[in-house]
């Protein structure tokens, strides 16, 4: 969040150019007490009954989603038997229904429960299977707490007044009780009080009641009658989605973004420079401002009011918690205000769910943007649009209907895997097969993580703090690649961030060495490699991080279920990674993709939490100075043979589980091909990756730029358009404009040195720049030394 040499805070708010409403004003102290559970963090005594926050803690999605006014639903992961954070594959839906009463013989849910009593609601609830977990008096407190704060709940409780009122008027008056109808988003002071009926109102909605012949007004918001099962899906973009989904976060009702929010902080138009306008805010830019870290809690400005926690009474529980001053406090009075507190890090599971879910509206607006605007930009080649203008009138059997790409720009996306994957391959065209496979995953044991997580919290709760700390680790890892040279001069390299099905971080990292520091005799590998136990008495540290981190399972018949175990074509299990290996006291260079390593016979072994008896068959090879220093799994491989080059890069850019394209025939017979729907529908999300992509950091990253160079046949070069442009008036111009290749035709007509060169070879020597209305290679100068990366080229495939 803060940029070093300067002390200024960027990411967190746009270097302060984003500035919102607090969210969080006037938050109640009922449900701060069960959120900020640091400030009075103890240890029980055994028997003792668990304090309410502590309760709270171990179910926050259930009481949250027991008091939400509209449900979410979403295609989960089995947690299996390992501890997971959440996950969730495919598409997100929220749902309201728009009823006020359930049907007959249904029980009400959701807003339907803020229509009825207080504790008939209260019993319904508790009644509810998913809640048989929580806490009845917890749950009581929450309801008082929304019920005094929450415009929701004030809204639902006038509707439900009025009918009262407004039944018991039509039974005096021997009539049919008139329709009682709740629209929100709408101003009940500027209606018409001769037209329509308003009898209450508050800031978020107005009740109307409809007599004959009555009719409502226009309103862009929810309305809300009063019986039936009427389910309508909440847009992403839906401004009160955040404040309704999750309202113990927002329990005043503010907070959430809508599509033209802007921030507070005004600037110069610059249409018109008189003028101040709040800039648009995007939504990446609202969640990476709700999630981030800020020191204002509210205890901290209550001078004289409390005192911190003092480190050795952490001590005693043998935990040796570093405590940070600014967050663990003991509690003597309680604030007189809670202005500056923000809940959202501070709800464990919970906060996991609203990460996944904030993402997801971060990438349906960019994927939204591309399905919307697939014509804004056509590509067509040459020879087949000229054909498809000659034919058009021809065309027979069905027709082509719906057609939506997901680009290579959409990161993430098949397209751009892909292009990634070939622009690696570039780099080992130029400078040879790939030394070391090096796989980096996250600890979520760090000291550095476990000193910083809230009391009571696992690194499954706090994503920030996890991806932080490995993203500073990877930075320092790739420090000591690339600039310490632990394995000699690094001439290239390539690496992809990815997420475990568990959630944490992990990154692949591919290295080519320069050729007099090439790793090629067994010699040489077991200096960088090792794949056996360490001698305990002699290295204590190296046996005790080994042991740790780089066992495999183990499996098979130790575990039929780990999750390597796989059937082979006969229906067999066996271990998708070959453990147990076979023992070996010579390391051999063999023909598949890594180098057979040495795992001597030699007695060193060691018994497993399990009874299980682990050798040197099940050590996964590591480097030993990279264990000690990161103590994590950090799993390093010769790459011994060139077969395995594309095999590695293709695992490297597999990106998200997907099947084969898919077409489909709509109700007009016509053949659609949605690429968007198959990504969302095959992706999956975990936290720890929403928050990663949230605040942009860096999910792959290669040594060199690659500069795509065009291969196409005379007259064969794409064609740009926009919708209503003369087509064949951009044919014509479109002979006369260079591409990479005809520009390189042209550059050898008048530079005698770019004959030195093979064409994919120009881009380390010139570049491709607009020269008038046309593109040019021209000859690199000015300082190189203000170039960020060395330049190399790489064909299209012919």
């Amino acid at each position: 969040v803060v940029n070093q040499p300067k002390g200024v805070y960027n990411k967190c708010c746009n270097s302060g150019n984003i500035e919102l409403e607090d969210a969080f004003e006037n938050y109640p102290i009922e449900l701060y007490e069960l959120f900020a559970k640091d400030h009075k963090y103890e240890r029980r005594k055994r028997g003792e009954e668990k304090p309410a926050w502590e309760k709270f803690h171990e179910n926050p999605r259930n009481y949250n989603s027991a008091f939400a006014f509209a449900s979410m639903r979403a295609q989960t992961q089995d947690r299996s038997v390992l501890p997971m954070a959440y996950r969730i594959q495919g598409q997100i839906h929220h749902t309201v229904n728009l009823a006020m009463h359930p049907e007959l013989n249904e029980r009400p849910s959701y807003a339907q429960l803020f229509f009825i009593d207080s504790e008939e609601a209260l019993d319904i609830r508790m009644e509810n299977p998913a809640n048989r977990k929580c806490d009845r008096e917890i749950m009581g407190n929450i309801d008082q707490a929304l019920y005094n704060v929450n415009p929701y709940y004030h809204s639902f409780q006038i509707m439900s007044e009025v009918e009262k009122l407004e039944n018991e008027k039509a039974e005096r008056e021997g009539k049919a009780p008139p329709e009682i109808r709740l629209l929100f988003d709408i101003n009940a002071e500027n209606i018409d009080k001769r037209r329509y009926n308003v009898p209450r109102s508050n800031e978020v909605a107005a009740v109307f009641v409809l007599n004959d012949n009555d009719e409502l007004p226009r309103a862009e918001g929810l309305a809300l009658h009063q019986r039936g099962k009427e389910l309508t899906f909440l847009s992403k973009f839906e401004k009160r989605a955040d404040s309704m989904l999750y309202p113990l976060y927002f329990p005043t009702g503010k907070g959430g973004i809508g599509k033209n929010d802007t921030s507070k902080k005004k600037v110069k138009s610059k249409k018109d420079p008189e003028n101040e306008i709040g800039k648009k805010i995007t939504f990446n830019q609202y969640y990476r401002y709700m999630t981030a870290i800020r020191k204002c809690d509210p205890l901290k400005r209550n001078k004289g009011r409390f005192e911190y926690i003092k480190e050795e009474m952490y001590s005693k529980m043998n935990k040796r918690l570093k405590i940070d001053p600014l967050n663990a406090y003991e509690w003597e009075k309680e604030p007189e205000s809670l202005n500056g507190f923000n809940p959202i890090r501070l709800g464990g599971k919970l906060y996991q769910q609203y990460l996944v879910d904030s993402y997801v509206k971060v990438e349906q607006d960019r994927l939204d943007y591309i399905r919307f605007n697939q014509k804004e930009l056509k590509a067509e080649n040459y020879k087949v649009l000229n054909d498809y203008l000659a034919e058009t009138g021809d065309a027979q059997g069905k027709n082509v209907g719906k057609v939506i790409i997901l680009p290579s720009s959409f990161k993430g996306s098949p397209r751009n895997c892909q292009q990634g994957y070939q622009d690696s391959m570039g780099l080992v065209r130029r400078f040879g097969k790939p030394s070391l496979f090096v796989t980096f995953t996250c600890n979520p044991a760090w000291p550095e993580i476990q000193r910083n997580l809230q009391p009571g919290n696992t690194a499954f709760d706090e994503p920030d703090l996890v991806n932080r700390v490995f993203n500073l680790k990877l930075k320092e890892l790739l420090k000591d690649i690339k600039e310490r040279r632990i394995f000699g001069k690094t001439v290239a390299y390539t690496y992809v961030v990815e997420f475990q099905k568990r959630g944490l971080p992990h990154a692949h990292i591919l290295i080519i060495l320069a050729p007099e520091d090439e790793i090629k005799d067994p010699e040489t590998i077991d200096e960088v490699v090792c794949a056996e136990i360490p001698d305990k008495e002699q290295f204590p540290r190296l046996f005790e991080v080994v042991t740790r981190n780089m066992i495999h399972g183990p499996c098979g018949e130790h575990n039929m279920n780990c999750v390597c175990m796989e059937e082979d074509k006969s229906g067999v299990k066996k271990c998708s990674k070959d453990f147990p290996k076979k023992f070996r006291e010579n390391t051999e260079i063999g023909n598949d993709s890594y180098a057979n390593y040495r795992r001597r016979e030699n007695g060193e072994k060691f018994e497993n939490s399990k009874g299980v008896t682990i050798d040197n068959r099940w050590v996964v090879p590591y480097n030993k100075y990279l264990c000690l220093k990161y103590a994590a799994h950090i799993n390093v491989e010769i790459c011994a043979s060139v077969r395995s080059v594309k095999y590695l890069y293709k695992y490297v850019y597999k990106g998200h589980d997907r099947a084969r394209m898919v077409l489909s025939v709509n109700e007009n017979n016509e053949i659609e091909h949605n690429e968007v729907k198959r990504f969302l529908d095959m992706r999956y999300v975990t936290p720890h990756e929403a928050y990663w992509r949230i605040n942009e950091f860096i999910l792959d990253e290669k040594s060199h730029s690659v500069t795509r160079l065009d291969l196409h046949l005379p007259n064969g070069q794409i064609v740009y358009y926009r919708p209503g442009e003369d087509i064949r008036t951009k044919l014509g111009a479109s002979e006369t404009r260079y591409t990479t290749l005809t520009a390189w035709f042209e550059l050898n007509k008048v530079d005698e040195n770019a004959r030195e060169y093979y064409y994919y070879e120009i881009p380390e020597h010139y570049t491709f720049k607009k020269q008038g209305n046309n593109m040019i290679w021209g000859k690199k100068g000015g300082d190189r030394g203000n170039i960020a990366k060395p330049c190399i080229g790489r064909m299209y495939t012919a």
